[in-house]
C-alpha cells in the first residue's frame, strides 16, 4: 500500500479550505450580474460627489444624559 503523497494533502485540505469561499463569491458575482441584466445598472451616483470636508460630523457625546426613573 502506498501512502498519499503529504504535498498532495496539504493541497486538498487548502482546496477544501477555499472551495465555499470561492463559491460563494461567485454566487454573489452571478446574483449580481442578473440583477444588472435584468434592471441595468445602479442609479446610486454618491460616489460623483465630492466628499464635502466642513460638513458637520459625529461626535461623541460630554456624557451620557440620565434616565429618568419609573414610579
Amino acid at each position: 500500500m502506498s501512502s498519499i503523497d503529504p504535498d498532495l494533502l496539504r493541497a486538498l485540505k487548502a482546496l477544501c479550505l477555499l472551495l465555499p469561499f470561492v463559491a460563494i463569491f461567485l454566487w454573489a458575482a452571478w446574483l449580481e450580474l442578473r440583477r444588472w441584466w435584468r434592471y441595468g445598472p445602479a442609479e446610486n451616483q454618491r460616489s460623483r460627489f465630492p466628499i464635502d470636508e466642513g460638513a458637520p460630523s459625529y461626535e461623541d457625546p460630554d456624557e451620557p444624559k440620565p434616565r429618568p426613573a419609573d414610579d
